[in-house]
């Protein structure tokens, strides 16, 4: 059962309780169907991570009332939104929903006070009482020193900050984002999500965020959804989705060393012969041919030294090979090695342990992989029938 539980970044206040946002059926656009099922609790923050093309918009429109379902329902608590069977469809402007773009979408000729204001003078409140609500949620998102500011002058992330404030205003249920920080530079990438993170467990009811990134997912959400090819292929809180990928997509993102293989009944068998220990719990029903793909964490990797005439008789049984190093980098507490061997991999080792063992470009090693737990293995959907 998937845990719907919230974990909320350290230090941000927690979102309110409200309904919850439920969404079974499909849309159908040309030769693209999008398929889901999906419920956000209001208390939560969900990223929706997939390639181009995989429906990620998709979703987000239906959500929103953009587009209707062709099949199923989307409700919002006891609330019905949108159901071709009875007829029932909730317009855009009639959802309690907003949507915050990629590109903010701020009203050029308003200031700051006067974008925020304009979400409660929509729900029909006096100029009055929305100059009060603006000022309110401009307190609580820290903008008041912006106020008079048009948009026209903010930064990247001041402009995505004042956009959040007025979706926040707009007192929605459900709150879509996105890709809220692809226009900004990697440097205000960084400097940025964590202030994003505290900013969502402002905005009210439940949050959907778009992103191809993957850290995004880590800081921002409670929880991850992977589409692709329109369909919901994996879930789960996103340290768990991205530690253990269930698609290639997913484990080309994380950086793991992807190699093609196919199952047998001792375990899993790469295409050059290399055979894994069983993988116990995680070997999918394989198609016809048995095909599969295997990723490995550089970190699960092991690398040994190997002298020059050290007599190696590795036959590629149990997780292990060798090769040569061609390159060396320092990540923030780690060195990453590259290796020529065959198949290539990429292992991530403690610094004192390879400075322990002399390892630098032209060495021979042999390669291991001593915890196969920490192994994914996933049908290969690119596989034509062929045995590797």
């Amino acid at each position: 059962m998937t845990d719907h539980r919230s974990h909320p970044t350290p230090g941000a206040p927690a979102k309110r309780p409200g309904r919850t946002l439920y969404l079974h059926g499909s849309v159908v656009r040309g030769g693209f169907t999008l398929v889901a099922e999906l419920e956000v609790p209001s208390d939560q923050v969900v990223a929706v991570l997939g390639p181009n093309g995989a429906g990620k918009s998709t979703l987000l429109h239906a959500v929103a009332g953009l587009l209707g379902l062709t099949t199923g329902h989307i409700r919002l608590g006891d609330r019905l939104l949108d159901d071709p069977t009875t007829n029932t469809f909730v317009a855009p402007q009639h959802r309690p929903v907003s949507v915050v773009f990629q590109d903010y979408r701020l009203f050029p000729h308003l200031n700051v006070r006067d974008n925020i204001a304009f979400a409660p003078r929509a729900r029909g409140l006096s100029r009055r009482a929305a100059g009060q609500e603006a000022a309110t949620v401009m307190s609580a998102f820290d903008l008041e020193k912006w106020a008079d500011r048009m948009p026209a002058t903010l930064s990247g992330g001041q402009a995505q900050r004042v956009a959040l404030a007025r979706a926040a205003a707009a007192d929605p249920e459900v709150v879509l984002l996105d890709e809220p920080l692809a226009a900004l530079d990697m440097s205000s990438k960084v400097a940025l999500r964590d202030r994003l993170a505290r900013d969502l467990r402002r905005l009210p009811g439940a949050t959907l965020v778009v992103t191809h990134d993957p850290l995004d997912a880590l800081v921002l959400a409670d929880r991850a959804i992977v589409l692709e090819e329109g369909a919901i292929v994996q879930e789960g809180p996103p340290r768990e989705v991205l530690a253990r990928p269930g698609t290639e997509y997913i484990a080309g993102l994380t950086g793991v060393n992807l190699y093609r293989g196919a199952l047998r009944e001792s375990g899993v068998e790469l295409a050059n012969g290399i055979r894994l220990s069983p993988v116990h719990g995680r070997q999918p029903s394989a198609d016809g041919s048995g095909s599969v793909l295997v990723g490995i964490p550089p970190t699960a990797m092991q690398l040994t030294d190997l002298a020059a005439d050290d007599g190696w008789s590795g036959d590629g049984s149990n997780a292990q090979w060798r090769g040569i190093v061609t390159d060396v980098h320092q990540l923030s507490d780690r060195i990453e090695v590259v290796v020529d061997s065959d198949p290539p991999a990429r292992v991530e080792m403690p610094t004192l342990a390879f400075v322990d063992q002399s390892i630098r470009p032209g060495s021979r090693v042999s390669i291991s992989v001593p915890d196969v737990t920490a192994i994914s293995v996933f049908p290969d959907r690119d596989a034509r029938g062929q045995d590797p």
